[in-house]
């Protein structure tokens, strides 16, 4: 009988418990959410490559934290241990404004460091937990998991987008002003350069075998992990994000149309939708089954798009319907998933809430306020490993449950 007992709560704990972040090399665990859209490929997919829980059941804010006068418009990176890291930025530095901040999942304050100007963008975390940012005073930051500075190196002006990517070789990759930098990651030599002329700064993505996309003022840029240039395909203006699938594919959109691109490793192009309106700033993300969501924003209605892999629409949504409310605006909204599909978004209404969780019927499971009412809220959110979902509001770090 205490066998029989025994078996039965380790086939109890095996079907509740959840696999954390993988461990690579046999050491150090990955961060739970280590950059914009969570991993290299940006699928923004809190399952993706490993399993997590649920994001928010409820959706209750917790806690606010980090009520300043500045702003923010970055997405929170999460460490193993729940540590949220963000930065702040502000068309002007005052006493409170232009810092990173790392906190504790309880919302306390564990450290702030001071850039030299306000702060956009979004850093990346390593496995060793320190956190790399490119501010707007043109500098590259390393920063150690206590707050400490490792290295620091002048590399241009970091915009919204011009965000650094960390290699599974551990290079540190950014695009800044004249080209691609790869960096060591221990000192911050310069270990390889490829130049692109008027570069302007964009995304880095990384695919499971290494390889880097990147946009340019004309293209898709296509190179290789030690720089060589592989392909380029060309546009009216490069994707300031490129989202990879699970097969290798490429979605990304431009600023300058209403075309939702899809193209395989090799450069060449699979297919395209329209999304009957230019997408603005507005990143997708990818499902487990590897469905792509898409959203419109300068038209209405605007909607949201469920589309396969082969870019045939699943199912849309017109957003102001689904809130009840006219008038949606969703420049800049950028939508995560979890593991159940359920579909987390910013929306701007005037006077209502401005967060949104979907599933899977395109049923509302819930909205919230962050911040205040009608306010829209700019930074793509980040969930953690138990659940919690974090996102900075105009003037806050919030997490909800």
């Amino acid at each position: 009988m205490k066998t029989v007992r025994t078996l039965l709560a380790a086939l109890f704990f095996l079907a509740c418990s959840h696999k954390m972040p993988t461990k690579q090399n046999g050491e150090t665990q990955l961060p739970q959410w280590a950059m914009f859209g969570k991993n290299l490929r940006h699928t923004s997919n809190a399952a993706d490559p490993v399993e997590y829980y649920d994001g928010p059941l409820l959706g209750k804010i917790s806690w606010s934290s980090l009520r300043t006068f500045e702003g923010y418009w970055c997405t929170p990176s999460i460490g193993t241990d729940g540590t949220i890291y963000i930065a702040s930025g502000s068309e002007y530095i005052y006493a409170d404004s232009g810092f990173i901040y790392a906190v504790h999942p309880n919302g306390a304050i564990k450290w702030q460091f001071r850039t030299q100007r306000p702060n956009y963008g979004t850093g990346a975390l390593g496995q060793d937990g320190t956190y790399f940012y490119g501010s707007s005073d043109r500098y590259l930051y390393a920063i150690d998991r206590e707050g400490n500075l490792k290295w620091k190196r002048m590399m241009g002006y970091f915009n919204t987008e011009a965000r650094p990517a960390i290699a599974s070789g551990g290079e540190v990759i950014v695009s800044v002003d004249s080209g691609v930098t790869a960096l060591h990651q221990e000192t911050g030599d310069i270990l390889w350069f490829y130049e692109v002329p008027m570069a302007g700064g964009f995304s880095i993505s990384i695919d499971n075998s290494g390889n880097i996309y990147t946009g340019t003022q004309v293209s898709l840029l296509a190179l290789t992990s030690t720089g060589s240039k592989r392909w380029e395909f060309s546009c009216t203006f490069g994707p300031r994000e490129i989202m990879i699938g699970y097969d290798g594919t490429l979605y990304f959109h431009l600023n300058s149309d209403s075309l939702f691109y899809a193209l395989s490793p090799d450069g060449s192009l699979k297919w395209i939708f329209n999304l009957q309106g230019q997408a603005e700033n507005n990143s997708p993300c990818i499902g487990s089954d590897g469905s792509v969501y898409a959203i419109n924003s300068s038209i209405q209605p605007q909607k949201l798009y469920k589309l396969s892999e082969t870019g045939k629409v699943e199912w849309e949504i017109e957003l102001a319907k689904l809130a009840e409310r006219g008038g949606v605006f969703l420049n800049d909204s950028t939508p995560i998933i979890d593991k159940s599909g359920t579909i987390y978004l910013a929306m701007g209404f005037t006077g209502t809430d401005n967060f949104y969780a979907i599933n899977q019927k395109r049923q509302l499971k819930w909205s919230v306020t962050v911040d205040n009412p009608g306010v829209f809220i700019f930074p793509k959110p980040a969930i953690a490993a138990d659940g919690t979902l974090y996102i900075a509001g105009d003037f806050t770090l919030n997490a909800i449950k």
